[in-house]
């Protein structure tokens, strides 16, 4: 994959500062960006998907690490499951290798404490990896989700 050309990348801010404003929603561009023939052909669904739970990486967080096939709006549906289920993100860390996601999300809970009870972490998991079956097209996503990963429709 190519860097995102300059003009691409005013589009990017465009559409970051129309969100952040309230003119347009995140959800709008990812979809639209899903439906294009450069998403479809980059979906590649033979890649490894898995969800685990680390506790003892950090002494503050919970970090949550998922592996995916990368697609348009991955972040996004995975942010939004998070806040949906009432959690705290502190931290993302991100990354690609040859169309394989391979990121790490650092939470705590509304309380700001580590996610502990196995009812609780296993109700997590089914979500994210919901998510990351349906590429996030059945998720509701709460008034005030997560919307500033808006690079999708520059792609």
């Amino acid at each position: 994959d190519r860097p995102l050309a300059s003009t691409k990348w005013a589009v990017v801010k465009e559409n970051l500062r129309k969100v952040l404003k309230g003119e347009r929603r995140a959800t709008e561009l990812i979809r639209r960006a899903e439906r294009s023939p450069l998403a479809t052909r980059r979906t590649m669904l033979s890649l490894r998907r898995s969800v685990s739970f680390d506790n003892g990486v950090s002494t503050t967080h919970t970090v949550i690490d998922v592996q995916a096939p990368d697609r348009v709006g991955l972040l996004y549906d995975i942010a939004s499951v998070l806040f949906g289920l009432g959690l705290n993100l502190s931290l993302a860390r991100v990354a690609t290798d040859v169309r394989q996601a391979r990121d790490a999300f650092y939470i705590t809970d509304s309380a700001g404490a580590k996610i502990t009870d196995p009812l609780r972490i296993e109700e997590i998991r089914r979500k994210i990896e919901g998510a990351l079956e349906t590429g996030g097209k059945s998720i509701t996503l709460a008034k005030g989700a997560p919307s500033t990963l808006l690079a999708a429709e520059a792609e």
